[in-house]
């Protein structure tokens, strides 16, 4: 199971959207344990993983043409630079994956959508996801994590955004 709302199925469900078919090359960029990575690779996906570093990948230039951000782009200091540098190593018409929590207060959907459009990307598929992050958050009540997810549940939402390289 991948550790983020909607899990594995959502994950699966992005990959598929993304019309990106195997074994074309995928980039989990933040896999933590290699969830995602092992996902992709039973799934035919010759696909490979980054820990950290989101704001210089230690990949060739046009290297994939898959990337995820599961719960990660949160998470980066430099968001803009963590965007560039995934822009960087997909190849052309390749797809970014980003699904990740908001601050329903301060953004939106569409904030989210601007800031891939200013990097290089063009959204295709924009979805509020906040149903799973309810979900997630109910699973993780005895989690460490659990303080990552403990502000207002109203403020907080989820997003998967599907984005094409320009």
């Amino acid at each position: 199971m991948t550790n983020h709302p909607g899990g594995a199925a959502l994950t699966r469900r992005a990959v598929r959207l993304s019309g990106v078919v195997p074994p074309a090359r995928a980039l989990d960029i933040g896999c933590g344990d290699g969830e995602t990575v092992a996902l992709l690779r039973d799934l035919g996906y010759d696909a490979h993983g980054v820990a950290d570093g989101a704001e210089a990948l230690p990949h060739g230039d046009a290297a994939f043409d898959l990337a995820l951000f599961e719960c990660v782009l949160s998470c980066v200091d430099d968001v803009d630079a963590a965007l560039r540098e995934s822009h960087r190593v997909l190849a052309s018409g390749g797809v970014l994956i980003v699904s990740d929590v908001y601050d329903r207060a301060d953004a939106s959907i569409d904030v989210l959508k601007n800031t891939l459009r200013r990097n290089g990307f063009e959204p295709f598929l924009a979805e509020d996801q906040t149903a799973a992050l309810v979900t997630y958050r109910a699973e993780l009540r005895e989690s460490p994590r659990e303080t990552f997810y403990r502000g207002d549940a109203k403020k907080l939402g989820y997003a998967l955004i599907l984005a094409r390289k320009i």
